[in-house]
């Protein structure tokens, strides 16, 4: 059986200069998949943090890298990366995936 396998990815910053992660994966059903960690749990016990399973998982262009993503505009006032991750670029759809399964992905491959 194929196993997804992580392409690149990136530590970095966010809301309240909490990191982040972003990462590029090739799997083998559903192609190249950017995964980005999304902010929240504030009223939770475990509190605010960024978590893969507060995510999402967008299906991107082969070719896409995560520095073409930021790096590329979508319009005068957001990059590529903004667009995708928001839900506003129609060529790389935003996928619905349940948070669980955006982290047992991401952990899949040892993110």
């Amino acid at each position: 059986m194929a196993k997804a396998t992580l392409v690149e990815q990136e530590n970095g910053r966010g809301a309240y200069d909490l990191g982040m992660r972003t990462a590029i994966i090739d799997h083998p059903k559903h192609g190249r998949l950017l995964l980005a960690e999304g902010y929240g749990g504030e009223s939770t016990p475990q509190g605010g943090a960024y978590r893969w399973s507060q995510g999402v998982v967008v299906s991107i262009q082969p070719t896409d890298t995560l520095g073409s993503l930021q790096a590329d505009r979508h319009n005068e006032f957001s990059s590529v990366m903004d667009a995708v991750t928001n839900g506003r670029d129609k060529t790389r759809p935003l996928l619905l995936w349940p948070g669980h399964a955006i982290e047992a992905l991401a952990s899949s491959v040892g993110r």
